[in-house]
Parts: structure tokens; C-alpha cells; sequence
């Protein structure tokens, strides 16, 4: 079942298996003042998955200006799911595409590279088309 994070039910299981598989540098503190953050903004919501017994998968999304063009962009900027459970992700993102088309947007962004899981055969499974690419330079 997929339903509006309630703000209070703790989320760090999630984030920290995220951090496990990712083999990154992350703060997993960082990650659920991120969830919360979009939790407490309006524009922004956090849909989680449950199964009546534990949540196994959360997708953040805001909506976004951009100054570029007319359309109104949506774009998810958490999301992880449990990997026993990932045949079932595409209810989170039909739950955030259905929420983006309440408030108004006209196209919702994933966001895909190289620091994060691969998901590129899912999106564009899900009908999703690459758009562009993303540099990222040291300061």
C-alpha cells in the first residue's frame, strides 16, 4: 500500500540501507533531515510503501520553478526501496505522478547518474526518456 509519510514513523532503516548498498559516503543523519525537510515544505511530499507490517520504500518529490521554461517540473529528490520489494516500485512513482498532476505539473524529472543505482532500464521502462546529462565538478 502506498501512502503519505506521516512525518513521525521512523524512515533511518531505509536511509540506512541505501547507504549500505550505495558503498558511498553519505550521512545518514543528512538523509532524514532531507526526508523531513520535503516532509514540512509545501510543494513537496513524501510517499512511503508499506506492507501493514514495515515500510519497505520511500519517494520524496517537490515541485520545482524553473526559469527555463513554462512547464511546471516535478522532480523526486528520494527515493529507495527495499530490494526484496523493488518489483513493486512503480506504485511509488505512479503515487507521485498522479500528486504532480494535482498540483498542476506538466512533466516529472528522475534524476539518474553514475553516484547513484542503477535504474536506467526501469525508467525507461516506466516510459521515461534520458534528457541530459549532469556535471559535477571539486571546489
Amino acid at each position: 500500500m502506498i501512502e503519505i509519510w506521516d512525518g513521525q514513523t521512523d524512515l533511518r532503516h531505509l536511509v540506512e540501507a541505501w547507504a549500505k548498498e550505495w558503498q558511498g559516503e553519505c550521512d545518514i543523519d543528512q538523509g532524514m533531515r532531507d526526508l523531513t525537510y520535503l516532509k514540512e515544505t509545501d510543494n513537496a511530499e513524501v510517499f512511503v510503501m508499506n506492507t501493514g507490517d514495515e515500510i519497505v520504500g520511500a519517494l520524496g518529490i517537490t515541485v520545482l520553478d524553473m526559469f527555463f521554461t513554462k512547464d511546471c517540473y516535478s522532480a523526486v529528490r528520494y527515493w529507495y526501496v527495499l530490494p526484496q520489494w523493488r518489483s513493486h516500485a512503480m506504485h511509488l512513482v505512479r503515487h507521485a505522478s498522479k500528486w504532480s498532476k494535482e498540483m498542476s505539473c506538466e512533466k516529472i524529472m528522475l534524476c539518474s547518474n553514475k553516484l547513484s543505482l542503477p535504474c536506467d532500464d526501469f525508467y525507461k521502462a516506466m516510459g521515461f526518456r534520458e534528457y541530459e546529462t549532469v556535471y559535477i565538478g571539486d571546489l
